[in-house]
């Protein structure tokens, strides 16, 4: 499953006033890992990827935090009913990607483990949608909460029951309308890097320091800030980056 990149090699071209081969390369290089640092932050992938994402639910049980034992649950799927004291069922599911797109399909299977068996989610465990699930749209072009509920009764508690296939993630379109702050946020991670890496490639000589060959901007008052070289040092993403990204973070974890 390939993922189109966030800011693309035209973009970056743009940006930086038409770089020479190697300093494309090094922009290139920043920029996948800050799109990887980026992802793994706002806990989606943004854009939308070649192929539908396909995955198993729930993810865990939960464990009873003060010991003893749990109320004794049943999950029911079609005409299957099992004991589970692991967790307490719940209608709704959070699929782990945000701006859900469709629903291609969905199996309830309580026999199944995450698909490994010869015989999990064959078509009688498919569910019919607008009759045993429905997606959480709050808009008409996407679900941004990745709610998917149950009509009428709960999901399986047991883990790797549920099977989802769906398509999600922001089109380029949204990118440079809507959502063109992740953009440029991005931008402004990569153009921080960018400058520190080729200062650090093109000092002057044996011991010089890594800011010793360019100088910042003053329109990144940010960039003075010690603590910011330190982060981006560690392979974290700045403060501000981060701060500026809030808006599209999925702030549920995936059960």
């Amino acid at each position: 499953m390939a993922l189109a990149t966030i800011i693309s090699d035209n973009e970056l071209d743009n940006v930086f006033n038409s770089p020479g081969t190697a300093d494309m390369n090094l922009l290139r290089l920043i920029r996948d890992n800050v799109e990887q640092m980026v992802r793994a932050y706002v806990r989606h992938d943004i854009t939308q990827p070649s192929s539908d994402y396909v995955e198993y639910y729930p993810r865990r049980t939960m464990v009873n935090p003060v010991g003893g034992e749990w109320d004794e649950w049943f999950d029911i799927a079609g005409s299957s009913v099992t004991s589970n004291k692991a967790r307490a069922p719940s209608s709704i599911i959070v699929l782990r990607q945000k701006y859900v797109r469709t629903i291609t399909d969905v199996w309830e299977d309580l026999s199944a483990n995450y698909g490994k068996g010869s015989g999990d989610f064959d078509s009688t465990t498919k569910l019919t949608e607008g009759t045993d699930y429905v997606l959480d749209l709050v808009r008409d072009d996407y679900c941004d909460t990745g709610r998917l509920i149950r009509i009428n009764r709960s999901w399986p508690s047991t883990p790797g029951t549920v099977k989802v296939q769906y398509m999600a993630g922001l089109t380029q379109t949204e990118l440079n309308d809507e959502f063109q702050f992740v953009k440029m946020a991005i931008l402004d991670e990569i153009d921080l890097r960018y400058r520190y890496r080729k200062g650090f490639r093109d000092r002057a000589g044996p011991g010089a320091g890594p800011l010793e060959s360019f100088s910042i901007s003053g329109d990144f008052t940010e960039r003075y800030d010690t603590t910011l070289v330190n982060a981006m040092m560690l392979g974290t993403l700045l403060p501000g980056t981060k701060k500026k990204l809030q808006p599209i973070r999925h702030r549920i974890v995936a059960l």
